[in-house]
């Protein structure tokens, strides 16, 4: 008992040391532009899309009126446009939870209240085929990245309300595109490679149902920070069935379909909680 209380109190002096020192580091003046993703609070918007793939930026823009990119920094290339009346920044995250949680720390900073990401992961669920979306209700914390804001036991869920209005939007999505889109359980892992027949067997009787690399780093970040986060991700492989990963234009229609259920979603989210979103960042949200 002893033990396990000094690494407690060990675990919460790092992560008050770690809160200090970012404050020294990290741009937190809005009027100048982010290290990473290069935006000031003048370019900020209420939600964000978040894709993996800079390529994806333009298929996200290509839905919305008036779009423009503004920002390019290493893996983050930042586009901009409005949806529907809803003004929406889009940027790429890259492959991995380091830069994903990079990005939605910075997008925190110059004020953008939720984000979506709109990516892409791999079915161990044969009832999950290749071409279909996965919208998932909670991730497994197979990463390393959000060990550093939370312990072990912190779960990695996306905004309820958020979840609840991508899931009621995709059912007309579904119909019009003719694309399937089911609700899953994902496992956010660091390692591509590394995803054995032994590593997804055990992950399959748990009933987790795909596989990606950042969405519950998000999850952990978005909560902590006070952001609204959840995920949509089109299946560009089914590891069940040993089908390999196929190339983005192969799921080109599965892609869009995420977009337009990630737009529609976080339009609905930003007009019934105009109030949370009206309101600074929190530690403690909602």
């Amino acid at each position: 008992m002893q033990a396990g209380r000094a690494r407690d109190i060990l675990k919460s002096s790092c992560l008050q040391q770690r809160d200090t020192t970012l404050t020294k580091i990290s741009q937190t003046d809005p009027s100048k532009p982010q290290y990473h993703v290069r935006l000031r609070r003048q370019d900020a918007a209420p939600c964000a899309l978040l894709p993996g793939n800079p390529a994806r930026v333009d298929l996200i823009l290509s839905l919305l009126s008036n779009p423009r990119k503004i920002s390019s920094n290493r893996e983050f290339l930042v586009g901009k446009g409005n949806y529907r009346g809803l003004e929406l920044l889009v940027v790429s995250t890259g492959i991995g939870s380091p830069a994903a949680a990079i990005a939605l720390e910075e997008l925190a900073n110059v004020g953008v209240r939720c984000a979506v990401r709109v990516g892409t992961t791999a079915s161990i669920d044969e009832s999950m085929e290749v071409g279909s979306v996965i919208i998932p209700v909670a991730a497994v914390r197979n990463e390393g990245t959000s060990s550093a804001y939370a312990p072990p036991s912190f779960p990695a869920i996306p905004d309820p309300a958020l979840l609840g209005l991508l899931i009621s939007s995709s059912s007309s999505v579904a119909t019009k595109t003719g694309v399937k889109v089911h609700v899953g359980l994902v496992s956010t892992d660091d390692a591509f490679y590394a995803e054995d027949e032994e590593v997804i067997s055990g992950l399959r009787r748990l009933k987790v149902t795909n596989l990606d690399m950042e969405s519950s780093a998000l999850f952990v970040v978005g909560w902590l920070k006070g952001i609204a986060v959840a995920s949509v991700l089109a299946v560009n492989g089914n590891l069940a069935k040993g089908e390999p990963f196929v190339e983005e234009e192969a799921i080109a229609a599965a892609e869009k379909a995420a977009a337009q259920i990630a737009l529609s979603g976080a339009r609905l989210f930003v007009s019934r909680r105009s109030t949370f979103l009206s309101e600074e960042p929190t530690s403690a949200p909602r």
